[in-house]
């Protein structure tokens, strides 16, 4: 049947919350007020960070100095990124000019601010120190009379203290930063002394959550990444001017510092992001940013921690293999494509390699970047090509990224990664079932009585899973969601209903409650011949279930077989889905059907259960912050107070089918056959809700692999 289930509920408020942020009338903004809070001192320094002596008088200092830049040009013969970049950076920099409208124009996104600044105004500033010029420093010192000239670099209510603000202070910390001792003295001082009422704007009204009429929802956590942004910002205006003359920054930098120990403690090992790829994107340039910075500038050791080196494992694990695109869970749109570029911040992942020396993780990246900034016309430049001379380190030669593993497991988020190859026809599984927000931040919040943490763009999907293959997704994770409900995703519903805190258009906490108990990984068995076995446990994070595990065998080139445990606490409609641009039944006798994308791309299925179930494939629109999709949703619903379902997944096209005998021992037998394939399975569901079922496979006389109670899967960085 095809009926339309389109969902409204969440999309107004969603809305609403968007509009609250962006940029109110002018009649709504308290300046005085909120300039209020700001004092007209600081006080004394306790003298415990101080810019590095060898550092003093030396401009720019904030990412390079000129040596340190210069020296890159050795490498421009032999490398075509690096080549690329730094041309893009002469090209794109010399356009940067200032905003000359009265007043200058602001971005109104959700977070407005003065110009496009964060992203493009850097590139200047690398641009003169490359080659300067009067023509470059003219169009340096424009810029920073714009900026020196407005009052404010944001027209919100949260006064010079948003995110926009922030992104703002780094190009005008960076900008000064390349001239400053080509400045004319007076006017030096005088940026000097905007840059740090900007820093202490920021600190007072932002930081110490002062600004009135907002909603201070960025200051309660250390993984929000608009809370980086407001870091590297701040950073950035205080490191480019603690050695001038008159100039009273040392005790905001003594704040910024105790920020920086906060921030970085609590960043996971894995380096990843609880609200999906696209937001790590958006939040790790800065993070790192603010971390280069201070270490280069006062001798910190920030950028040792392990969260900096793995970072990239999200990013390329995450990556559709033949495509340009990412499936991922949380707020992303998994899109797949788009025109040649190396977008936004992503080169700050080049990071991770230079830190850690890793060769196979260096080639890596630069198979990404030339996958995705491969144009007819050759490879082109970065969105912001002075974040790869950044980040980019030419001196660590590639080695080969086929050495890396092909499974990735982020254990602070109980999300599983695992692909068949590293070629572009690949099949790649995502399986996830961890807590909201991840386990790094749920101790943080658990070790301060449950104080609220920011998890707005998590989705309630323990136990979903997603499949690629090649340049295309055919079991979808879903998009960038108006409206956070278990129903948009591939795991089960209960009597129609999700996972607990469902339903908003930002997901909130669980109030009182350890979210690590709800959902999280048990089992994590990887055997031969890269065969891997994935489980998770969710039946805290539905009300009335007792248990829902799910575990799925990953037989790679052969099949995917997904085991399916759900215990109600009485008899429950209880719905298993499957979401993908198209799909059909092959024989509903035999639970047979087919799952694929507009492309073709198909991924053939057998479902079977130990008690009747009805299928149905119905119309359900997708509503997404940036455009809507309309899906196929498969279901298979079985009314009953248990059910037990066996699913064989067919993404190499080896006719694979299954059965599922429940054996009066408590056991199930789960036959697969196929090309090639005449497999038995042996599955012992867990009892309890931490222990891993026992799972094993044989063909013939080939022990094909086994979870057993002691493949317990790990948490967090533990």
């Amino acid at each position: 049947m095809k009926t339309l289930s389109a969902m409204t509920v969440g999309a107004a408020l969603f809305a609403a919350a968007f509009t609250a942020q962006a940029a109110p009338k002018g009649g709504d903004i308290d300046y005085e007020g909120n300039l209020a809070f700001v004092p007209a001192s600081d006080p004394a320094p306790a003298g415990t960070i101080k810019l590095k002596p060898d550092l003093v008088g030396v401009h720019p200092r904030l990412v390079h100095t000129k040596e340190s830049l210069l020296a890159l040009k050795q490498f421009l013969p032999d490398n075509d990124i690096l080549r690329v970049n730094w041309e893009g950076v002469l090209d794109q920099g010399k356009k940067q000019k200032a905003d000359k409208s009265d007043p200058p124009k602001v971005v109104t996104n959700d977070t407005p601010a003065l110009v496009t600044a964060g992203g493009r105004y850097p590139t200047l500033a690398y641009a003169y120190t490359m080659e300067p010029s009067p023509e470059l420093k003219q169009q340096i010192v424009e810029i920073l009379e714009m900026y020196h000239e407005q009052e404010f670099w944001n027209r919100a209510k949260e006064v010079d203290s948003n995110m926009g603000a922030a992104n703002n202070m780094i190009a005008a910390a960076l900008l000064f930063d390349a001239v400053a001792n080509d400045l004319d003295p007076e006017f030096k001082k005088a940026f000097a002394e905007t840059l740090l009422e900007k820093a202490r704007r920021m600190y007072y009204i932002g930081h110490k959550q002062n600004a009135l009429d907002v909603h201070k929802y960025w200051q309660q956590d250390p993984a929000n990444n608009h809370r980086w942004h407001r870091a590297a910002g701040t950073i950035a205006c205080l490191l480019s001017i603690q050695d001038i003359e008159g100039i009273e920054a040392e005790w905001m930098l003594e704040q910024m510092k105790a920020e920086m120990d906060f921030l970085v403690k609590w960043f996971p090992h894995d380096g990843d992001c609880h609200e999906g790829t696209g937001y790590q994107v958006f939040g790790f340039h800065f993070l790192a940013l603010a971390a280069t910075m201070m270490d280069r500038c006062t001798g910190t050791d920030y950028l040792s921690a392990p969260g900096f080196k793995n970072a990239w494992t999200q990013q390329i694990y995450s990556n559709i293999p033949g495509a340009k695109g990412f499936m991922t869970y949380g707020d992303n749109p998994n899109r797949v494509g788009g025109k040649p570029g190396f977008g936004s911040y992503q080169p700050a992942f080049f990071l991770c390699p230079r830190l850690s020396r890793d060769a196979d993780v260096q080639a890596m990246l630069e198979a990404w970047y030339y996958r995705d900034a491969m144009s007819d016309n050759g490879l082109v430049a970065s969105d912001y090509p002075w974040m790869m001379l950044l980040y980019y380190d030419p001196t660590l030669k590639p080695g080969a990224y086929k050495n890396l593993p092909t499974h990735k497991l982020l254990a602070d988020m109980g999300v599983a990664y695992i692909r068949e190859s590293w070629d572009p026809d690949a099949t790649l599984l995502l399986f996830k079932c961890g807590p909201y927000g991840g386990y790094t931040l749920n101790q943080y919040r658990n070790e301060n009585d449950f104080h609220y943490v920011n998890i707005a763009h998590d989705d309630p999907d323990a136990n979903s899973i997603s499949i690629a293959k090649g340049d295309d997704i055919v079991l979808h994770p879903g998009v960038y969601f108006t409206n956070k409900v278990t129903a948009n995703h591939n795991t089960i519903l209960v009597d129609g209903k999700g996972q607990i805190n469902e339903g908003s258009s930002f997901t909130q906490p669980v109030p009182n409650v350890d979210m690590t108990t709800l959902s999280y990984l048990t089992g994590w068995k990887v055997g031969p011949k890269n065969r891997i076995i994935v489980e998770g446990e969710a039946g805290n994070a539905y009300e009335g279930l007792k248990q829902y595990r799910r575990s799925a065998v990953w037989m790679p080139g052969e099949y995917v077989l997904l085991l399916d445990n759900v215990v109600a606490e009485k008899k429950s409609n209880l719905a298993f889905q499957l979401f993908s641009e198209d799909a059909n039944f092959e024989n509903p006798t035999t639970g047979q059907g087919f799952i694929a994308t507009d492309k073709g791309n198909r991924i053939d299925y057998q479902i079977s259960a130990d008690q009747p179930f009805a299928g149905a494939i119905d119309n359900y629109m997708f509503y997404g912050r940036w455009g809507h999709k309309l899906m196929d949703r498969t279901t298979f619903d079985v009314d009953a107070e248990k059910v037990k379902f066996a699913t064989v997944l067919d993404p190499w096209g080896k006719q694979a089918t299954a059965t599922l005998k429940e054996n009066a021992d408590g056991t199930c037998t789960i036959s697969v056959t196929g090309q090639g394939i005449s497999d038995t399975w042996t599955w012992t569901p867990s009892q309890d809700l931490e222990t891993p079922s026992e799972i094993s496979g044989q063909r013939g006389s080939e022990k094909l692999i086994a979870l057993t109670a002691s493949d317990k899967a790990p948490h967090g960085d533990a």
